[in-house]
């Protein structure tokens, strides 16, 4: 009895304590997000941009100089794919009164030939004209406010420069410190188990890079194809779409 009540107890316990740890968590993730999401961009930017670094240090460039360049190549990129998103937005915000009376008028359509089908008497068991009406659709489109959603959403310019300058700074961390691993690894561990754990270390970096530098290409590719599709059929925006094909072609689920 008492052996069945201490296991219970401890049951309790544990599960309290796996919630005590699970609010922890999400609530330092959300805390330390203005930190995090910044430290996890610049270790992506760290396996790409280092095969970088690596190709100067070929060329009998000092390593810190290797760094520096790559740092500077780094900080353009990412400051010029900022100028870009927010221009986009800025000028889809400009034309979204275009947009919306194109919506409008699109909805109104859709409306008139669905009040159309509903008065035939054979979709009437499958639409309830009553509720269809009582919806008013127009006043929703009306109501909405995507332009103030989209600027709250990107933020001020100046957050954007905060937190690329946040990046700049864990990546330089991680293409000076990849540098001296080898060397604080033979230093804490033996010969051999340095060059196993060496050997796991370059064999994981060049699997990811590898990995990574194909996706990156398939991406450019693809993201270059469509904005010239685009632009083909006029369509608003094509760069800015591109880019956000590009962005989403990293996904697992989504992209190619």
């Amino acid at each position: 009895m008492e052996r069945t009540q201490l296991t219970t107890g401890t049951r309790l316990l544990n599960f309290t304590m796996g919630l005590i740890s699970i609010f922890l968590i999400v609530w330092v993730l959300s805390i330390g997000q203005v930190i995090i999401v910044p430290f996890l961009v610049a270790l992506f930017l760290a396996f790409i941009l280092d095969p970088i670094v690596q190709l100067f240090v070929r060329f009998k460039m000092p390593n810190i100089l290797a760094v520096l360049i790559t740092l500077i190549l780094a900080f353009v990129i990412l400051y010029l794919l900022g100028l870009l998103v927010y221009a986009n937005v800025q000028n889809f915000v400009d034309q979204f009164p275009k947009y919306q009376a194109r919506m409008l008028e699109s909805l109104d359509n859709f409306m008139k030939q669905m009040t159309h089908i509903l008065n035939q008497q054979k979709y009437q068991i499958y639409l309830d004209r009553k509720t269809w009406s009582q919806i008013d659709w127009i006043s929703a489109i009306k109501n909405l406010d995507i332009a103030k959603s989209l600027l709250n959403s990107v933020g001020s310019f100046l957050t954007f420069l905060f937190k690329t300058v946040i990046v700049i700074i864990f990546l330089a961390y991680f293409l000076m410190g990849k540098r001296n691993i080898e060397t604080k690894v033979r230093l804490a561990f033996d010969h051999a188990q340095a060059e196993q754990i060496l050997s796991i270390l370059n064999s994981v970096t060049t699997q990811v890079q590898k990995y990574l530098g194909a996706k990156t290409l398939v991406s450019i590719v693809l993201g270059g194809i469509s904005i010239i599709i685009m632009l083909l059929f006029g369509l608003d925006f094509a760069v800015f779409w591109g880019f956000l094909i590009f962005l989403f072609n990293y996904v697992p689920n989504i992209g190619s």
